[in-house]
């Protein structure tokens, strides 16, 4: 018999398989199908965001990427994340805020390093 955790990591491979697969529809769908059953779950929303993200809508990201952090304050990635998005909607002081939090995490995160010294980059 399959524990309840066993379901929840059978949709979250899912989400995550067909975000890395680019359907990001498949992979929100599968991430607030995940939601429903654990609304407490970070990564849910970290996908939710980035598919949020991929599919045009930059703001519902946003909200989504908020929510990730508030599930896993400690997670440098989804601040990495979220000053990818903050930038993408040209929220630059707040991009760099983020990536410094997430080098505070991971000070060899070489993603936030690179962006966080390039502040007028264009991506």
């Amino acid at each position: 018999m399959n524990s309840p955790v066993e379901p929840l990591k059978q949709l979250f491979n899912q989400a995550y398989t067909a975000y890395n697969d680019g359907d990001s529809k498949k992979a929100l769908t599968t991430a607030y199908l995940i939601l429903q059953q654990d609304a407490s779950n970070g990564d849910a929303y970290q996908i939710a965001s980035m598919s949020e993200a991929n599919l045009g809508d930059l703001k519902a990201a946003l909200v989504l990427q908020h929510e990730a952090i508030h599930r896993q304050p400690t997670n440098p990635q989804f601040f990495y994340n979220l000053g990818v998005l903050q930038q993408q909607n040209s929220q630059n002081e707040g991009a760099m805020l983020s990536y410094q939090v997430c080098l505070r995490l991971d000070p060899n995160h070489a993603d936030a390093l690179w962006r966080s010294t390039a502040p007028k980059r264009a991506f």
